[in-house]
């Protein structure tokens, strides 16, 4: 799919996906896949992973997030607090909405029950939560940032993102927060 992307046109790819281990093979196909669309100048996003349901923190973030061309998001609730199911570390860059299991996302989706054939029928919009939120919420704001600055790469988009995130919990980067909130007015004016 990310190779797909890539080919295809893509400027930004979400990957509300991931696993905390990857076979020696599973590593290779994805970290190459994830290399080959950052090389076509694609800017590639990912959950962080929801791990925690334990609600005691760990401090690694899944892959594809952990790989280094990636922005790893986590996830903050709607009062910005940190979500304890949300995973987190030194591989962090940002958080974004993304809810927790009490209040979560509003989102425009399909009844997951129903299947792919009947595609159509229970679309609607549905309480989503996790890290999976909060990745998309991050590429809206990278396809933001590309949409008024087309010649920025994913170096530079993703610095956009960071440099300009809401500070939150310790001053500085830390493993709770990365580089703070998502903001999409202060990137798209950097």
């Amino acid at each position: 799919g990310i190779r797909w992307a890539t080919d295809n046109g893509a400027d930004i790819i979400n990957m509300s996906f991931g696993t905390s281990n990857l076979s020696d093979e599973g590593d290779l196909v994805l970290h190459e896949a994830v290399q080959y669309a950052y090389e076509h100048g694609v800017t590639l996003i990912a959950s962080s992973g929801n791990g925690n349901e334990s609600k005691l923190f760990r401090p690694a973030v899944n892959y594809p997030a952990r790989f280094e061309e990636v922005l790893a998001v986590g996830s903050v609730d709607f009062r910005g607090e940190h979500v304890p199911s949300s995973d987190g570390g030194p591989n962090l860059d940002l958080v974004a909405p993304g809810g927790d299991g009490s209040v979560g996302i509003v989102q425009e989706t399909f009844y997951q029950n129903l299947g792919f054939r009947t595609f159509a029928v229970g679309w609607d919009y549905y309480y989503k939560h996790g890290t999976s939120m909060a990745a998309p919420h991050s590429c809206g704001v990278a396809a933001l940032v590309k949409s008024l600055h087309p010649d920025r790469g994913p170096e530079e988009i993703r610095e956009a993102l960071r440099s300009t995130a809401v500070d939150l919990g310790p001053a500085g980067k830390d493993d709770y927060y990365g580089s703070g909130l998502i903001d999409a007015g202060a990137a798209v004016l950097y």
